[in-house]
């Protein structure tokens, strides 16, 4: 009996090992994972992808022969990053600098071993994980300019594991149809665009490095803007050197210029399109923006294209070959124009210096200062009046904002005699703004004595010629402007927030538009 057992045993024993010797594994078990190996001194990384045109699977794709994949990788789109003198650069399909994110991934991705786990994925499902011809891209790494490549594999995409959370890319050699998942995630940074590898940066310097701007435009004279420095080293103000003017520039506008100026990027390439297409066969301006020590730090023509929905802006540097596409807030700043630099406070006043101020349109207000503060000396009326009111409407007057510097005579405007006027009293003497004819969405206005015409904003108009609701304390629809101002007032309000054509330059212009 106990040689019998033994015996029996024995078999149970060898029929035990033979079953798990030739049973295999199940399929989400890892088995013999791949390591990629590193490589020390990448100097070159190759990658060729096409657009998706459809699924298959790995074997049929590739056909398991390295021939036929050299063979499809030959009409598809090939992106090469080079490492030359220490620095990354793309070479192909353009040349130009690396946005530094790129950089850093292009020097990290194969510096170290990168592990993978076979899952023995189903290769027929190869479009599924982005492997397969149509989806995946093939990735050659090589070393010290070696003409074989250390790294040679086919990236997939790039997926959330369920459960775990864990992003993991698929990949694949090429001549073969076994699927692995690599811990890596190259497989969006292999897909990416090719604009969003490249350095979009136009113009980096500090703005209190830049010491002149200067602008030589096609349609007018040029504009030289100089820095001024304060006895301390830092920067005081801006002058315009040329032309010479009489007014005042807009210091906070110049400011945004600046700005702009010092971290000018790029929102795209347009390298492929033909320079009449972009506006810059005959730019609108060419800036050129100097350090203060008198370097040129960088010349930029500048295009302009008008649609019928829009305006379109375009740049080119002088000593680089690529085409920019900028975004609109960046071209209408570098658009730089004597207008859009000239302060829009033509004649800033004092408010303490004022004593009364007289509205003749409207319903024909007159508020004076008196020891308590301002009142309403005419119309005549029951409803309190508020002093904030008041001095809102004097800050408003005191300190006209305008919008624009057209071209025409008191006359062509509708100044002559004009009967609408506002008569600020000051301590230095009297102030008279005369409104006239309706320019667009706003008016005309100027001052009296002076042929300079000026637009403003409609509601900024309505407020010159207030109603008596304008300076009380009443909560009506119609309170704070003329009855039938007041919807316009709002719509103008609205047209402001959005950013429409009178959009303001500044928070303090703001305030002063939407009253306090």
């Amino acid at each position: 009996m106990k040689r019998g057992t033994l015996i029996a045993l024995s078999i149970f024993v060898i029929l035990l090992g033979v079953y798990f010797l030739t049973t295999e594994s199940p399929p989400s078990k890892v088995s013999s994972p791949w390591t990629i190996s590193a490589v020390e001194a990448a100097s070159r990384i190759e990658l060729q992808r096409s657009p998706e045109a459809g699924s298959g699977s790995a074997a049929q794709a590739d056909a398991g022969a390295e021939q036929s994949a050299d063979s499809g990788d030959q009409a598809r789109e090939r992106v090469v990053f080079a490492k030359r003198d220490g620095e990354w650069r793309m070479v192909e399909p353009v040349s130009g600098t690396l946005r530094d994110s790129t950089v850093t991934t292009l020097e990290n991705a194969f510096s170290n071993p990168i592990r993978t786990d076979d899952l023995q994925l189903d290769a027929e499902r190869a479009g599924e994980y982005g492997v397969d011809q149509a989806k995946g891209v093939r990735v050659r790494v090589f070393a010290d300019d070696a003409e074989s490549p250390a790294i040679d594999l086919i990236v997939g995409d790039r997926k959330t594991i369920e459960k775990t959370g864990v992003e993991r890319t698929y990949v694949r050699k090429p001549d073969a149809a076994r699927i692995y998942r690599a811990r890596t995630g190259l497989g969006n940074f292999v897909r990416k665009s090719v604009d969003s590898y490249r350095d979009k940066t136009i113009l980096d310097v500090e703005s209190s490095a830049i010491g002149e701007i200067r602008v030589d435009r096609s349609d007018g004279p040029s504009i030289v803007l100089a820095r001024s420095d304060g006895a301390s080293g830092e920067s005081a103000d801006w002058r315009l050197a040329n032309p010479s003017v009489s007014w005042s520039l807009d210091s906070e506008e110049i400011k945004s210029v600046v700005d702009t100026l010092s971290t000018l990027s790029a929102k795209g390439f347009a390298d492929d399109r033909q320079l009449g297409s972009l506006g810059l066969d005959e730019p609108v301006a060419t800036v050129t923006v100097s350090t203060k020590e008198g370097d040129t730090a960088a010349e930029l023509e500048l295009g302009r294209v008008d649609s019928e929905d829009s305006t379109s802006w375009f740049a080119k540097r002088t000593d680089r070959p690529y085409h920019y596409a900028l975004s609109k807030y960046a071209g209408r700043k570098l658009d730089i124009t004597l207008d859009a630099i000239r302060s829009k406070n033509p004649r800033p006043i004092d408010t303490s210096s004022v004593q009364s101020v007289e509205f003749t349109g409207g319903d024909g207000l007159l508020v004076t200062r008196g020891e308590d503060g301002w009142s309403l000396e005419h119309p005549s009326t029951d409803t309190s009046v508020s002093s904030s009111k008041i001095e809102g409407l004097v800050e408003r007057v005191a300190n006209l904002t305008v919008t624009g510097f057209p071209e025409v005579g008191p006359s062509e405007a509708g100044l002559v005699g004009a009967r609408d006027r506002v008569v600020l009293n000051t301590d230095s003497g009297r102030v008279v703004i005369r409104l006239g004819d309706a320019a667009g969405e706003g008016r005309y206005v100027g001052y009296a004595g002076d042929d300079e015409v000026f637009t403003v904003a409609g509601f900024v108009a309505d407020k010159l010629t207030p109603s008596a609701d304008a300076v009380t304390g009443s909560s009506g629809p119609s309170a704070g402007s003329a009855a039938p101002g007041g919807q316009r007032e709002k719509r103008q309000k609205i047209e402001v927030l959005r950013g429409g054509e009178n959009k303001l330059k500044n928070l303090k212009q703001l305030k002063q538009q939407l009253g306090k």
